[in-house]
């Protein structure tokens, strides 16, 4: 059933636009078929349609390529989702306006020369016109534009695809509308379709625009930005009124029966207003409660739409069919000083932390007309300029309550608190304001402070709690991860700003009696709990000579221990270490010295220099034990140690401890009721030296104790050492 036919008006040069269809060029007219009388052709093809109408479209080949290129009008491609099957590609034809026409192939683009050529530069994804799905329809829509979509198929053995649609072109800043100081007056000029006497009279851009409002003139002169002052009554033949081209340009009714509004996709977003399926008129205004006034001023119950358009496409949105070569007429309108005054509470309240008053909003009215005069009503410009006027007003009087706002606002912010070297957080938000604080400086404003404080605080919050975390071992109390620092507020991550902290915090903690050995002793009892081979140790109880050591080993490496953390760098030494039970160690003295179960000994054998020295050589084996980098430490080891002692240390009589011999004697004899005298055990200590230098006698309590008890060495040698 056909759709459409196309007359090629080419003579016998008709072999370009055959191709245009898919067909061969050599293609002969004795191959096609014929009609008698070209006037019976219509009526032909119209039965052949269900008795509808078929339309007939001439295409010509012109002289030249820029000839045959004029019968094309736009070439349209269909950005988005689209049905399956349908074209992506759509033109208009000069000779056929009324008709929308959809390309299968690149055959057709190329007979109507809208190719690249010597004198003209064309690719057909670069240079068609983007259109979203939604504008297609509404092309299409019956009661408005009512175009025809007709599809044009190739025949397929020879046509040419199409290349794929690229997607939406980038989003590009909103073209300015051209400032221009508006003037509003009211007008007795006789416009056409105007029923009010003396209508407002808008000049903007150099053209006048009656405006048709009645009893809401007062809204509307509002709405445009010219606040409640009675408009000046502008003559016929005032030059202004004559240079603005009255009656030229459309008239804007408040009171419209259809509305389209086309929101452009840039950034940000235009608004174009069509009134009333106007067939060539869009409006744009600089100011929003100009549009907004016009939404909500239609009437419920009547069309009103909005589409979502492309900005190339916004010269061809309006279609008139009467005139094909016209593109849509765009009018641009300015607003008046007051349109936006509004932004007036939003920027004080951005600056300010808090609304404005009514004598503050009165009194900077008239810095902003002020501002939107000199800067030609520049937003940006005038929202800095009226920004630096509030902030120059918060540095004067209102800093303090300025930055407590921000800190209030900003969540999580530090606890207020001073930092270690006597900074207060208020203080230093200040200082950065006024140019006297630390780091980058801060402009005096509520929300670029609290901004500040809401990405660095929760940073500074962690590295806060790992400095307490490192120096106190916990997060607990005043001066822990209520603590502000200034360094790594500037900058969380600076590595140098935290070592600084711990160093100056460090030194605070260690001249600190009331807090250091608590932190000392969690440190212990915490590595004793975690050590790694024995988990738990002294059910992780810190005993005097663990604190004494280790505080000792935090004096002798303060710099590295205060940049580590105190509570830190004694846990890691404590967690790390091979330290065995405390009462293996006194165990170990006790089976070696013999020092247990004595009524005469209130103590156990283990010397505080001995216990000292052993407590050294669990945290510190490369200085204490450097021989055995890891040594175990189990009981048996330490009884071994210890018998190597009293072997070598002990029993030469100018020993170094050789006092330790006569006490084992001496025990020995009370523990079996043996009568010793000094000299007696004077006698029985050099002959255990001599036996214990030959050999025949262990160098410990239980070999001494049965060599004092049975006079003799058999059955005597008991030993701890491992053999």
């Amino acid at each position: 059933m056909p759709t459409v036919a196309f007359r090629i008006g080419c003579g016998s040069n008709y072999g370009t636009m055959l191709e245009a269809f898919g067909y061969s060029r050599n293609l002969t007219l004795g191959e096609m078929e014929h009609w008698g009388d070209l006037s019976n052709l219509p009526d032909d093809l119209r039965r052949a349609n269900g008795d509808v109408d078929v339309p007939i479209i001439t295409l010509r080949c012109g002289k030249t390529e820029e000839e045959t290129r004029r019968q094309v009008l736009q070439v349209f491609r269909v950005i988005g989702v689209q049905p399956q099957g349908r074209p992506q590609y759509y033109l208009r034809l000069r000779g056929a306006p009324d008709y929308l026409f959809s390309a299968s192939c690149m055959n057709l683009f190329t007979a109507l020369a809208m190719k690249s050529s010597s004198d003209f530069d064309f690719d057909l994804v670069r240079d068609s016109i983007p259109i979203l799905p939604t504008l297609r329809s509404f092309w299409l829509e019956p009661t408005d534009h009512g175009l025809t979509e007709i599809d044009i198929n190739c025949y397929s053995a020879t046509a040419q695809p199409l290349p794929s649609a690229v997607g939406s072109p980038p989003l590009l800043p909103r073209p300015a509308i051209p400032f221009d100081k508006a003037q509003l007056f009211v007008s007795d000029y006789p416009f056409d379709g105007v029923r009010t006497s003396r209508p407002l009279y808008l000049i903007s851009g150099g053209l006048g625009y009656a405006i048709d409002c009645g009893s809401n003139r007062a809204q509307i002169q509002q709405a445009l930005g010219f606040g409640s002052t009675t408009p000046e009554l502008i003559a016929q033949d005032d030059p202004r009124f004559l240079a603005s081209h009255p009656g030229e340009q459309p008239v804007l009714h408040c009171r419209n029966d259809d509305l389209t509004i086309f929101s452009v996709l840039e950034y940000p977003a235009s608004a174009y207003f069509r009134f009333n399926k106007s067939r060539n008129a869009l409006f744009r205004f600089s100011c929003d409660t100009a549009g907004n006034y016009f939404t909500t001023t239609t009437p419920s119950g009547t069309a009103s739409q909005s589409l979502m358009v492309l900005r190339p496409a916004v010269e061809y949105l309006l279609i008139d069919r009467n005139q094909p070569d016209e593109k849509t007429r765009l009018y641009d309108i300015n607003c008046g000083p007051e349109a936006n005054l509004a932004v007036i509470d939003a920027w004080f309240a951005a600056v300010f932390g808090r609304p404005i008053t009514e004598g503050e909003r009165t009194s900077y009215k008239a810095t902003y007309i002020h501002f939107w005069n000199e800067l030609q009503g520049n937003p940006t410009r005038i929202q800095e300029a009226m920004t630096a006027e509030f902030e120059s007003k918060v540095r004067s009087s209102e800093l303090a309550a300025v930055v407590d706002r921000a800190l209030a606002a900003a969540s999580p912010a530090p606890n207020i608190e001073s930092d270690c070297d006597g900074h207060h957080i208020t203080d230093y938000l200040k200082g950065k304001v006024t140019g006297g604080g630390f780091g980058a400086p801060l402009r005096a404003n509520f929300t670029l402070i609290r901004d500040f404080i809401k990405e660095r605080a929760p940073r500074l919050a962690v590295r806060m709690r790992e400095h307490a975390l490192l120096t106190y071992g916990s997060t607990a109390g005043a001066g822990k991860e209520k603590g502000f620092n200034r360094g790594l507020m500037e900058n969380p991550d600076d590595a140098q700003a935290f070592l600084a902290l711990q160093r100056k915090v460090g030194e605070k903690l260690w001249a600190d009696s009331s807090v250091l050995p608590t932190v000392l002793g969690n440190a212990v009892s915490d590595g004793k709990r975690d050590n790694t081979f024995r988990p738990k140790f002294d059910n992780s109880v810190a005993k005097s000579h663990d604190l004494a050591f280790l505080k000792t080993d935090v004096a002798n490496n303060t710099t590295a221990a205060f940049e580590k953390g105190i509570y830190r760098w004694v846990y890691d030494l404590v967690q790390k270490s091979h330290a065995p039970w405390r009462r293996d160690l006194v165990q170990s003295y006790d089976d070696v010295f013999g020092c247990v179960h004595t009524n005469d000994e209130a103590s156990e054998c283990a010397a505080d220099e001995g216990i000292s020295w052993w407590t050294g050589s669990f945290y510190r084996p490369e200085v204490y034990s450097p021989q055995v980098p890891n040594p175990d430490f189990s009981l048996a080891m330490l009884r071994e140690s210890h018998e190597y002692y009293l072997q070598d240390e002990c029993t030469p009589a100018d020993g170094a401890c050789a006092y330790e011999i006569p006490k084992i004697v001496e025990r020995a004899c009370k523990r079996n009721n043996l009568t010793c005298s000094s000299s007696t055990i004077e006698s029985k200590t050099s002959t255990i030296r001599g036996l214990i230098k030959k050999g025949t006698l262990k160098a410990n309590y239980p070999s001494i104790e049965c060599y004092v008890r049975t006079k003799a060495t058999t059955g005597c040698n008991f030993t701890y050492i491992r053999q």
